[in-house]
């Protein structure tokens, strides 16, 4: 009913089996019965949503249609979203994208709060409040919005995040460096106060480093360390060579 949509579709028999497949490999959205065997819908959406790996997964459940008793009491214990059985194949996949772009927006919600956060909690001695507020958004946008795998930076070398293109580059995720100092993660070849140079510095630097990938082989790379938007934040771009 999906797969013909292009969606990946994973199949479980039980609500246990769904909640181990969805903790060990990080699924997008779970449709499932509400009579689903051994955790219902609604109890695999409240087990789902405790865990801090799959508390973002939308969960459609599939009641049926002969009261509306399953749906008001799956939607107030936890689904997202329910629809009554039989299923039409293009309402679901419907509510399959529409939920998909609920969560990618609260996605980009979060990571702009937290993003924010980290911009103004490092500029609160430099700049005035508006000020900050404008440097945060440009940063921002130049951070999220490229196809450049780039990294935020404080100006310790500490890592703030990463977007998207940085993780695919790298083969990480930003939890996984979260605060990890950058010259652990990329070793200079050169200079071993390279970064430390380079984060102080007021102009645009570039810096050779090596990554060990996860395929345990060492990946050249070359790192531009942009012009300071703000004090003690930079931006770092990344490439192989």
């Amino acid at each position: 009913m999906l797969e013909g949509r292009g969606y990946v579709v994973r199949e479980a028999t039980h609500g246990l089996e769904a909640l181990s497949a969805a903790l060990l490999d990080p699924i997008d959205v779970v449709v499932a019965n509400v009579m689903l065997p051994a955790v219902s819908a609604a109890g695999l959406a409240r087990l789902l949503h405790r865990e801090p790996a799959t508390v973002g997964i939308p969960v459609i459940a599939i009641a049926p249609s002969q009261t509306v008793g399953p749906l008001t009491a799956v939607l107030t214990r936890g689904a997202d979203d329910v629809l009554q059985s039989p299923v039409w194949p293009d309402v679901l996949g419907a509510r399959v994208a529409a939920a998909l772009t609920r969560t990618a927006r609260e996605q980009q919600r979060a990571n702009r709060a937290r993003f924010t956060a980290a911009c103004e909690g490092a500029a609160a001695r430099h700049f005035s409040a508006e000020e900050r507020h404008l440097r945060c958004a440009r940063l921002f946008e130049a951070f999220a919005s490229t196809h450049t795998p780039m990294l935020l930076v404080d100006s310790r070398g500490g890592i703030l995040d990463v977007n998207a293109p940085a993780e695919a580059l790298l083969g990480t995720t930003r939890t996984a460096i979260d605060d990890v100092p950058i010259d652990r993660l990329l070793s200079p070849a050169g200079d071993t106060d390279a970064w430390t140079s380079a984060l102080r510095s007021d102009d645009e630097s570039r810096i050779q480093a090596r990554y060990a990938g996860t395929d345990g082989g060492p990946r050249e790379l070359s790192a531009k360390v942009a012009e300071p938007c703000l004090d003690l934040v930079r931006l770092v771009s990344i490439a192989l060579i």
